[in-house]
């Protein structure tokens, strides 16, 4: 049985130079698809040549963060935060007293909103960023915005999000796969909102740079002959893991993207919502 192929990067411009150091090796039989002019809707009219570039450069697309901003991410937060579960500490004084540690005279006997002295509870998000063929420029988009405004407000609510992107791909029936992780964004570290749009909401990061590093794959470029593979399967190692949509017409809207990227935030860490 072939193994995983695990490529793990800690930023885009690493993911680039990888993608830039595979230049035109591929097995004989090898599919070419990140190379071949497709629609605007399906490539997000770009390149494999521009992805490469824009990767090299850090992942600096400019349109792409000034496009999350043009619905209201702030009024998406705001409703977001109505249903996360504020961070709350013990504190020497506060808004709401907690009446057991009143009644034992305890000092810290009121409640408080987690501020910026105590240590910032770390939640480890995971997103696969691989994307359904029918999936459009417009639904990645807003697929992308709402992964931003979940963690804005993760992070307004006093913890600290650490966001990785996931592109994995196999073949139907099969457990094992290509599969490329790179760390988006560290836990305390601040948004790089162009970065954060190539990755999450450009359709060329999964389709040029995804498609490209599968091609050359030692074990599983034959998935580059079988449509790339399918994203399916969950993985460890996160307290919400955001897996392959499989319903793409989930994010025909903002609000659409928004409730389907909240149902994973509930149901895998109820603990973080009221």
């Amino acid at each position: 049985m072939r193994d995983d192929t695990e490529l793990h990067f800690n930023s885009i411009h690493e993911y680039g130079e990888y993608c830039l150091s595979l230049g035109d090796k591929r097995p004989a039989g090898a599919g070419v698809i990140s190379e071949v002019e497709r629609s605007h809707s399906w490539t997000g009219g770009m390149t494999y040549s521009q992805a490469l570039k824009m990767a090299l450069y850090g992942g600096n697309w400019i349109e792409g963060a000034r496009e999350l901003q043009s619905v209201d991410i702030n009024e998406m937060v705001d409703r977001i935060a109505q249903v996360l579960e504020p961070t709350i500490v013990l504190a020497p004084a506060g808004g709401a007293v907690d009446i057991g540690e009143y009644l034992n005279n305890s000092p810290e006997c009121f409640y408080g909103f987690e501020q910026q002295e105590q240590p910032r509870p770390i939640v480890r998000m995971g997103v696969n960023i691989n994307l359904k063929s029918d999936t459009t420029l417009d639904q990645s988009i807003n697929f992308g915005r709402a992964v931003l405004a979940v963690i804005t407000a993760l992070e307004q609510q006093g913890r600290s999000v650490e966001l990785t992107v996931i592109h994995k791909s196999r073949s139907s029936g099969e457990s094992k796969g290509f599969k490329m992780t790179l760390v988006l964004k560290q836990a305390g570290q601040a948004w790089d909102a162009a970065s954060a749009a190539f990755a999450l909401a450009h359709p060329a990061f999964s389709r040029r740079l995804g498609f490209r590093a599968i091609e050359s794959d030692p074990n599983y470029w034959r998935l580059s002959k079988e449509g790339y593979g399918n994203g399916l399967g969950n993985e460890e190692g996160y307290d919400v893991f955001i897996p392959y949509n499989l319903e793409s017409g989930r994010s025909n809207t903002p609000q659409g993207a928004l409730d389907h990227v909240m149902e994973f935030v509930r149901t895998q860490a109820p603990e973080l919502a009221r």
